[in-house]
């Protein structure tokens, strides 16, 4: 019995420490060089906004289904908080300037881009889930 949970101290002391001495590598992910990946240049990702409303419910579900949860909100008020968040979060005037900010449009394609081959044929495209195998069919041209 000694001798054992001696054997297992050692290989256990071992391997800890063959594990404290090797370097681990950096993740090869796409991150900038800067160390700071800007998701919307118009706004701070430090920039956070919140909002607490409770007469945004006009009731109490009775159930956890969707029609119910649905049927308690107050959409009128509901969209109020999210363009005053919108508003609050890409420091603008109007909502409608505030989505505009959030939810901008790509940058252009570079003009030495390559060229959009046409295929001869249509082609067909099958996406499949792993909870239920299904399928949809589109052409693609």
């Amino acid at each position: 019995m000694k001798k054992e949970r001696r054997d297992f101290l050692k290989i256990t002391t071992a391997g800890a420490a063959g594990l404290a001495l090797t370097r681990s590598t950096p993740a090869l992910a796409a991150w900038p060089s800067s160390g700071t990946m800007e998701i919307n240049p118009a706004i701070s990702n430090m920039r956070v906004v919140a909002c607490v409303d409770t007469a945004m419910m006009k009731s109490v579900p009775t159930s956890m289904t969707f029609e119910t949860q649905n049927a308690a909100v107050d959409y009128a008020r509901l969209q109020a908080n999210m363009d005053a968040m919108a508003m609050s979060l890409a420091q603008k005037g109007t909502a409608d300037e505030a989505w505009k900010t959030i939810f901008r449009l790509p940058p252009p394609a570079r003009s030495g881009a390559r060229p959009s081959r046409k295929r001869s044929r249509p082609r067909s495209r099958t996406i499949t889930t792993s909870k239920n195998l299904w399928a949809c069919t589109r052409s693609c041209s």
